[in-house]
């Protein structure tokens, strides 16, 4: 019996689980992006309006967007947070905001992908440091482009 001639690369399989995190991650970041570009526009009006009223009310419909931007990424920042300051997301006070962040109103593979590369042990294994600190080096790229007022 004659072997299938195979191509380079044809033996590769996809980590199912790592591209519907990239697929979920991208739908996230689209809805981030449509959030805060609506925030942008109220703040337009709000700076610009043509009287007192008109730029009050664009005031207090940036304030209220702006609100829906923070509570929609919240759980992702208790997490990252505690991955950031070196912290164990599987155990008390972090394991409920981890809960929040997969088993609650997030649920998507991008979430899980970040719990599945916080071991807990931040200081024995490869996977853990690197989520570490691509974390702390966004931080401090943003702070270093004076982007955080």
């Amino acid at each position: 019996m004659e072997k299938n001639k195979r191509g380079i690369g044809d033996n590769i399989q996809y980590d199912k689980t790592l591209l519907e995190g990239l697929k979920s991650s991208v739908q996230y970041l689209t809805k981030i992006i449509i959030k805060t570009n609506k925030v942008a526009e109220a703040l337009a009006i709000a700076t610009a309006g043509k009287n007192v009223v008109e730029r009050t009310n664009a005031l207090t419909v940036a304030k209220k967007l702006n609100d829906l931007a923070v509570d929609y990424v919240e759980p992702f920042k208790k997490v990252i947070d505690a991955i950031r300051d070196g912290e164990n997301i599987h155990r008390y006070p972090h394991k409920s905001n981890k809960l929040d962040l997969v088993d609650g109103g997030v649920r998507n593979e991008f979430a899980q992908h970040i719990i599945n590369g916080a071991e807990g042990k931040f200081d024995e294994t490869e996977a853990d440091n690197d989520l570490r600190l691509i974390i702390i080096e966004a931080t401090k790229e943003l702070e270093d482009a004076d982007e955080i007022i």
